[in-house]
């Protein structure tokens, strides 16, 4: 995990890898893990709000259901992959190993290190989260943001929200400076 957390992205970067490609949308989204997009379902999934139940993996595979709502560019995206596919009620009927070769192929055309993976790119939309809450509120919401993520302890969550104050930190300019 560690090594993901430093190969956080920034959001301009995320959208050019994900580039429309469903799959990619919702995981990003979403932040799932590669292998909870598998447990996606049309069934659980409201087109017109665009929340969708989320089996969260947890330790030693127990899961955990969560309704989340899909932001409204990535609920676009998935509409219209619905209404162009006939699927039956999995969303995304490939395998894990399709998905990471997908991801490994778009990585590669946006010049992303091998070292990026579809796991790391759920660690940049957690990133992303603390980011912006820090930057809107000066305070981040761990609790909050340890649930969608799924994490089990919040203390898994503060890594991120380390890291974003620490880029916030860094990329503002402190008065008097040139």
């Amino acid at each position: 995990m560690a090594d993901c957390v430093f190969q956080r992205i920034s959001k301009h970067s995320s959208a050019r890898l994900i580039d429309e490609i469903p799959v990619l949308c919702v995981g990003y989204d979403l932040a799932l893990r590669v292998e909870e997009v598998g447990f996606l379902r049309r069934s659980a999934f409201n087109p017109e709000t665009g929340s969708i139940e989320v089996r969260r993996l947890k330790h030693k595979g127990q899961q955990d259901i969560y309704i989340l709502e899909l932001s409204g560019w990535c609920l676009e995206v998935l509409n219209r992959y619905l209404e162009a596919r006939q699927v039956s009620d999995v969303i995304f009927p490939i395998s894990t190993r399709t998905i990471q070769r997908r991801f490994r192929r778009r990585a590669n055309a946006v010049g992303l290190s091998e070292d990026y993976t579809f796991h790391c790119l759920r660690h940049s939309k957690v990133t992303h989260i603390a980011l912006k809450q820090f930057d809107e509120k000066g305070v981040v919401d761990e609790l909050s943001l340890s649930k969608f993520a799924g994490h089990l302890r919040v203390e898994t969550t503060r890594t991120y929200v380390h890291l974003a104050t620490m880029h916030l930190a860094f990329g503002r300019r402190v008065p008097g400076a040139p």
